[in-house]
């Protein structure tokens, strides 16, 4: 009777349970997978192996994250984000005082279509919905009992752009004036 190997390709050792071999079935039962964890010699061999596409155009990153979603890869014995390897490996050193935003709000995508460079602030106003203590749902838009207020934060300084009867008013108003401020940077509200 011929000797059962572990289904992981390349792999050889014998299978002993579910068809892996000891290595493979301890990682299957650790992570949900038994090719998490294993080592790639190089920042390239990595990016091949753990960058995987999505529909929505999207090429996650499936090994270390932190605990924001952001994908970690070693370089070279220093450990940095996937997405910023991803930019560096096709344009260069990021220039300083720059960074690497993601234009499709998935800290995990590393599909170089989806990133784009920009400073801290414009980092900043470029978010997807409103934070998690806002009482109304929406980005800018304060419930003030009997109206809704729609404010703005720009250079260090909150200001007033106007007092709308309804929130649709409110979120409409807050929309349009995020994008005559922050241009491409405006977000989502």
């Amino acid at each position: 009777m011929s000797e059962k190997i572990c289904l992981v390709i390349d792999c050889g050792r014998p299978g002993v349970r579910r068809k892996y071999c000891s290595m493979h079935y301890q990682r299957f039962m650790k992570t949900g997978s038994p090719l998490v964890g294993a080592r790639t010699k190089t920042p390239e061999d990595a990016f091949a192996k753990f960058a995987v596409s999505v529909a929505g155009g999207c090429l996650l990153w499936t090994a270390g994250k932190d605990r924001d979603g952001y994908g970690n890869i070693a370089v070279y014995g220093r450990k940095t984000r996937a997405h910023r390897y991803a930019w560096e490996r096709i344009y260069g050193p990021m220039p300083d005082g720059m960074q690497v935003d993601h234009k499709c709000w998935n800290p995990s995508c590393v599909n170089i279509e989806h990133l784009r460079l920009a400073n801290h602030a414009e980092n900043q106003h470029y978010r997807n919905g409103s934070h998690r203590g806002s009482k109304t749902g929406f980005r800018n838009v304060y419930d003030r009992g009997t109206h809704f207020q729609v404010m703005i934060g720009r250079n260090g300084k909150q200001r007033h752009y106007g007092t709308f009867a309804t929130i649709e008013e409110a979120v409409d108003a807050a929309e349009l004036k995020r994008a005559e401020l922050f241009g491409e940077f405006a977000g989502r509200g």
